[in-house]
């Protein structure tokens, strides 16, 4: 229980993490590059939207899924679920919705992979 516990707060934390560095790195790689500043936070919002974040939900259910029993690896999603809260607030519509969905799958996907791969071969 108390490893359960661990892996969620770190894997919450992993995934603000995560976002914040890639946020970062994505504005000190576009920002300046055009004439104003409008088309730079376009350019950020989509390479955030399409790049950043599935990336972030694949690495944090692959960090559930690694420190998690096989029966857990679900929790990829619950970790999500606060940065997922974040996204719907700040812009709530059925795109965001959609993506958040995606978000969340592509973590749960990646929970469930290496949890049965890593599983099949400590049993082997």
């Amino acid at each position: 229980m108390r490893r359960t516990i661990l892996t969620l707060l770190f894997a919450v934390a992993l995934s603000y993490a995560l976002a914040f560095i890639g946020h970062w790195v994505t504005y000190s790689l576009v920002i300046g590059r055009a004439g104003n500043y409008q088309d730079d936070f376009i350019v950020i919002s989509m390479i955030e939207t399409l790049a950043v974040f599935p990336l972030m939900s694949i690495l944090v259910g692959i960090f559930v899924g690694w420190f998690e029993q096989k029966k857990y690896w679900w929790l990829a999603g619950v970790c999500l679920m606060p940065f997922v809260g974040y996204l719907l607030y700040n812009s709530p519509d059925r795109l965001m919705l959609v993506l958040c969905f995606a978000y969340v799958s592509l973590a749960l996907a990646a929970a469930f992979t290496v949890s049965n791969r890593r599983y099949t071969e400590v049993t082997r």
